[in-house]
């Protein structure tokens, strides 16, 4: 069966990637709302690095085509089908970072899987490289955010007298600033991930010196936004918080502060570029690199002989792969294998849920707590799941007062989910978060909980706990919720819910810590969801 070869294989290759592009097009499309959502602006980069890709992708294929060849394999085959399988458990769980990966293993394993893994391997990077605009890396945001309030708080302390760093919160005379999410530079340290890795790709370099120049890009960023941030604080404290950075925008100090900072990185990286990089664990000598003048190079003898053999010496041929594969029948597998994922999503489809409806049932007394109206400014915010509800409780002698949100999901969707990073417990501009951490509560059922303490402008505080139940499991931990969801779903128990439990902190901690506790320990196990619509 004659090969397929040059242009042909080009077309082959351009219309399996367009095909899984079209049989994943949810994902496509989530992708795309990503990186054009006015809301999040951290992957707004994405378009140009697509651009980028394609780009690189195509440079590749220019130097390789004249002697590419189809080569079937069947890791790839079976990369493909997993990749496609955990793409459909993602969707399961409404895990959708973990579609958008499975998307980017799919198109790998395509290549792997059409051309053999030697073939492929140019052209991996450009489409790896396209990870830098999905929001897996916002496992750095809280890290960097804390660095940046750290650093900017130290630097305040030592240049405005009197400052003082708490939390999140940075005091100075003229008023306070809170080093939000948004504030920890996340889109810098990404971009700066992204310039480094297209720098060291153009040069030949060992492992090592790509680390170090990657590295370098990454603390470029990272000093760059405690810089902004300094800057912000500053500027509030010279005008009485009436600078531009204050009341306007501080989005264009920061990127204006990061092009200097990676100017400069470039221009002081490209003198560190080597001539020639000896490979790991060779030295100058074995490379032959270093001791030898010109002219002794040049008088250097130029026959391939081996000194002390007489024999002629044998013509190496390389060896050409013959196809071993029945292109004609792996083809079709292969689009198979693309497109397992997708059928069986479809094919496991629910229907719509719309004509069910749910209602949170608290009750009325708790063993020496009895329910009362909630009347807070502070709400968190959730996505609205099928049903919705707020109580506070008070105790008989009403000196002590709790309050709860209860979230139900019965089939999560884009939208409306449980887990999603754009769920939190405070409000911006209202209620600020202090700290957070995870504690483990010794409650019967509760493996751990996420507590926060807030704040409001005027000096009111709160302690609240967050977690989630769902397949008999209580969580806060945010991947364990979602693994425990998808074993839920396949097992027909879908539903999830999130509550947010919390009281006034008027006295210590570990006061109103115990408090929680006991209430905790009495409502655990009910509160009710009650379908309404079966009871019509």
């Amino acid at each position: 069966m004659k090969s397929i070869t040059g242009n042909r294989l080009g077309l082959l290759i351009g219309f399996l990637m367009l095909l899984t592009l079209l049989f994943y097009h949810e994902t496509v499309g989530a992708i795309w709302a990503l990186w054009t959502s006015e809301h999040n602006p951290t992957y707004s980069h994405g378009p140009l690095l697509l651009l980028v890709c394609v780009y690189l992708f195509y440079h590749e294929w220019r130097r390789n085509r004249d002697h590419a060849t189809i080569d079937i394999s069947y890791v790839g085959l079976m990369g493909v089908a997993g990749s496609s399988l955990l793409w459909f458990l993602a969707g399961l769980g409404s895990v959708q970072i973990v579609q958008m990966l499975s998307l980017v293993a799919v198109l790998l394993f395509v290549l792997v899987a059409a051309l053999g893994f030697q073939q492929a391997k140019p052209y991996l990077f450009p489409v790896l490289l396209i990870i830098g605009a999905l929001p897996v890396w916002e496992v750095f945001g809280p890290y960097l955010q804390a660095n940046s309030a750290i650093m900017a708080g130290w630097i305040t302390s030592h240049t405005i007298h009197p400052s003082v760093r708490e939390g999140m919160l940075i005091h100075i005379p003229a008023g306070s600033f809170e080093v939000e999410t948004g504030c920890s530079g996340l889109a810098y340290f990404i971009v700066s991930m992204i310039i480094a890795l297209l720098f060291v790709h153009g040069h030949p370099m060992s492992i090592w010196r790509r680390l170090s120049f990657l590295l370098v890009a990454m603390l470029v960023a990272v000093v760059g936004n405690v810089l902004r941030v300094y800057i912000i604080v500053l500027s509030g404290e010279l005008t009485n918080m009436q600078s531009y950075f204050v009341k306007v925008e501080h989005v264009s100090l920061g990127w204006a502060i990061f092009f200097i900072g990676i100017s400069i990185y470039l221009w002081q990286a490209g003198r560190f570029i080597p001539k020639k990089e000896i490979g790991f664990g060779e030295s100058p000598e074995e490379n032959g690199a270093v001791g030898l003048s010109a002219e002794e190079r040049s008088s250097e003898p130029q026959s391939n002989e081996i000194p002390g053999r007489d024999e002629e010496p044998v013509e190496q041929k390389i060896p050409t792969r013959p196809l071993k594969n029945k292109w004609g029948v792996a083809l079709p597998v292969l689009v198979a294998a693309i497109s397992i994922g997708p059928l069986v999503n479809e094919a496991y489809r629910p229907g719509g849920d719309s004509g069910e409806s749910f209602s949170i049932q608290f009750p009325d007394e708790v063993d020496g707590w009895q329910r009362v109206n909630y009347q807070s400014s502070y709400r968190p915010f959730l996505q609205r799941g099928a049903a919705m509800d707020e109580t506070g409780y008070a105790t008989i002698k009403n000196d002590k007062h709790v309050f709860m949100f209860v979230n139900y999901y019965y089939r999560q969707h884009q939208g409306s989910e449980a887990v999603s990073d754009m769920n939190h417990v405070s409000m911006k501009g209202q209620w600020m978060s202090v700290d957070r951490s995870r504690i483990r509560p010794g409650i019967p059922g509760f493996s751990d909980l996420r507590e926060t303490r807030l704040r409001a402008r005027n000096g009111e505080e709160k302690l609240v706990w967050f977690w989630y139940e769902t397949n008999g499991v209580r969580t806060s931990k945010d991947w364990f919720a979602k693994l425990q969801n998808i074993f839920g779903l396949l097992q027909g128990k879908p539903s999830i819910r999130v509550v947010v439990l919390g009281t006034e902190l008027t006295s210590n901690i570990a006061d109103a810590r115990k408090l929680l506790s006991d209430f905790t320990g009495k409502i655990n196990d009910k509160i009710q969801i009650v379908n309404v619509s079966s009871q019509n």
